[in-house]
């Protein structure tokens, strides 16, 4: 006789991503041919951010009961003839494996390219006043977490004794019971983060 009873394994993940990335840029700016005294600005900003979070959480709760018995056999009392008990073998064999999740995120590059503005200023007349500005910001931030909790409870038992043949008259008597075995095997693996 065989009884399981499992526990309750809840598996929660959660994956939040906000990415804002405008196309590249590669400014060209130029400032020429403008009359004496004349006020000129040229102001430019580019800014790519990309945020991921990650969040990922596995609880599992396992419990186990397994009992394997041929055992507690009677052949008492009798007489003449021959009294055997042979049993077979009692196995009780119990497998749990907990896995936790997985967190994986890939950033790609915006493609932005680097130190790419072309600022010119030229043939502009006296006394002009020229201003180039160019701000190109990129950031990048990831966040990851993860967490694997397990419990895990896990009672076997494999019998084939309390045996008895007892007080028998004539004939021969005799028992004779297989192996007893219990094997249990738990596994518990934590989940990972992989950033690409």
């Amino acid at each position: 006789m065989i009884l399981k009873k499992l526990g309750t394994v809840v598996a929660t993940a959660a994956l939040f991503g906000s990415v804002m990335a405008p196309a590249a840029f590669a400014d060209t700016n130029t400032i020429q041919a403008n009359g004496a005294g004349s006020d000129n600005k040229i102001e430019t900003e580019n800014k790519t951010e990309t945020t991921v979070t990650q969040s990922n959480t596995t609880t599992a709760q396992t419990t186990i009961v397994a009992s394997s018995n041929t055992g507690g056999n009677h052949a008492s009392y009798n007489t003449g003839g021959d009294v055997s008990i042979e049993t077979g073998k009692a196995v009780t064999k119990v497998g749990v494996t907990v896995t936790g999740g997985n967190n994986t995120a890939t950033v790609n590059d915006c493609g932005c390219p680097e130190g790419t503005d072309e600022n010119t200023i030229k043939k502009n007349g006296a006394d002009s006043d020229n201003t180039i500005k160019n701000k190109n910001t990129k950031k990048t931030s990831v966040g990851q977490v993860g967490a694997t909790v397990a419990g895990t409870g896990v009672e076997a038992i494999s019998d084939t004794g309390y045996n008895k043949a007892k007080k028998n008259t004539d004939g021969s008597t005799s028992v004779k019971t297989k192996k007893s075995k219990t094997s249990v095997n738990v596994v518990v693996t934590g989940g990972h983060n992989t950033l690409n």
